[in-house]
């Protein structure tokens, strides 16, 4: 009911994911496509390219929230763990880093948990 709180269609698909794939932290899909935890906070924008070869970045895995509960009561910083999911695309083309770089930086983006859109509506 709208007494309890707006219903969120893509938080439903979610969290039957989630409910199906309990104690899972990670998902790993290589090419595929997000599975946002929730209708608010979206990506909107276009994902940029590889900044060393311009190549476009695919969707690989995501974070999923269930990592939060995994790590409750292990550090303060796990305490302060607050997120929906976060989200990783990497490069097509599989860039080697430069010699003077470790590693090559990919895409993230971290969706939020909206608590303030789930609010019930005056």
């Amino acid at each position: 009911s709208k007494e309890q709180g707006e219903h969120d269609p893509v938080f439903s698909k979610y969290n039957r994911y989630a409910s199906v794939n309990a104690g899972h932290v990670l998902r790993y899909t290589s090419g595929g496509q997000p599975l946002w935890f929730c209708g608010p906070g979206k990506l909107e924008t276009p994902i940029p390219p590889c900044e060393l070869c311009h190549k476009p970045r695919r969707f690989e895995f995501q974070v999923q929230s269930m990592l939060i509960s995994a790590l409750r009561n292990t550090t303060e910083l796990a305490e302060r763990l607050d997120f929906g999911s976060i989200f990783c695309w990497t490069c097509e083309g599989t860039c080697d880093p430069p010699a003077d770089q470790p590693y090559v930086e990919e895409f993230v983006f971290v969706q939020a948990e909206p608590r303030e859109a789930w609010l019930p509506k005056s």
